[in-house]
């Protein structure tokens, strides 16, 4: 009678201990799934500023070139009628067709530059690829919920093969597109812990301020911005005095 107790103590125990087995691996695959989702998720918004800042710059750009061109134009005008022969620099007096040449050709050599950026289409780019990650976001959503409805219950081998299936998606996806720089990344973890914050949701304020966005493509526009308010001091001078 003793052995039989000892064996169905034995049977209960094996029986108790794949359950455990079997518990802890379902809450493993979850966890990494969940993990998963919070980094594409990170991913996602970061593609989002990365869209948000190649949209400014196109746009900024769009504002220059309207600008730099009206005075193109006028400098080549004012050039060809002879109105202005020479602009007087300090002790030098420099010819102004030699000025309205060397800056027509810069605006020209400006415009092939900026196109070749296209920062347009790389933010419309950006932008579907953000929609292809919330896209995965949702399958793994949707993984989730399978995994754990009683009418579905989907296995732990078919839970796993899902989800590699959409993480190698993923990974296809950050392969085949652009990728976005520090700046982007350090100014939505800034967003995400200052709207944490701003909503009582975390006690952690984001540390120091918003990183400002000194990219070459920044000092590029803020030194053409620059250029252009000199060229309409340069007209406003020469046609004036």
């Amino acid at each position: 009678m003793a052995k039989v107790n000892l064996k169905e103590e034995k049977t209960t125990k094996f029986i108790q201990g794949e359950k455990q087995e079997e518990s802890s691996s379902r809450r493993n695959i979850q966890k990494e799934i969940k993990r998963k989702l919070e980094t594409i998720d990170l991913t996602r918004k970061i593609r989002i500023r990365l869209s948000e800042r190649l949209k400014y710059y196109s746009r900024t750009w769009k504002f220059i070139f309207f600008v730099i061109n009206i005075e193109a134009v006028i400098f080549v005008l004012l050039s060809l009628t002879d109105t202005v022969e020479a602009i007087k620099i300090g002790p030098l007096n420099m010819s102004f067709s030699l000025i309205s040449g060397i800056f027509t050709i810069y605006v020209i050599l400006l415009q092939y530059y900026i196109n070749v950026l296209n920062y347009n289409e790389r933010a419309l780019q950006v932008h579907y690829h953000q929609l292809e990650l919330e896209d995965l976001i949702l399958q793994l959503d949707l993984l989730l919920v399978k995994r754990n409805t009683t009418e579905v219950a989907l296995s732990e081998n078919d839970t796993i093969e899902h989800y590699e299936q959409i993480v190698t998606q993923y990974q296809l996806a950050l392969k085949n597109n652009e990728n976005h720089r520090d700046l982007d990344y350090k100014r939505t973890k800034y967003d995400i812990k200052q709207y944490l914050y701003e909503e009582k949701i975390s006690d952690e304020k984001p540390e120091g301020k918003r990183k400002k966005d000194f990219t070459l493509d920044m000092l590029l526009i803020g030194a053409n911005m620059g250029l252009t308010v000199v060229m309409f001091l340069v007209i406003f001078y020469v046609v004036l005095f």
